[in-house]
């Protein structure tokens, strides 16, 4: 569905943008889930290798 593939980029995207506490969070406010995404789910992204 669109909500799992938009969920899997926002995962993507934290992930990418852990190391950059700043990005993470403009990334975070510019999607517009700060309620959405805990602060685990980066950590549970990285152990998934596709």
């Amino acid at each position: 569905s669109d909500d799992e593939l938009a969920s899997e980029v926002i995962d993507a995207a934290v992930t990418l943008a852990k190391g950059d506490k700043a990005l993470k969070a403009r990334l975070v406010a510019a999607l517009g889930i700060l309620d959405v995404v805990p602060e685990h789910r980066s950590e549970k992204v990285e152990t998934l290798n596709p």
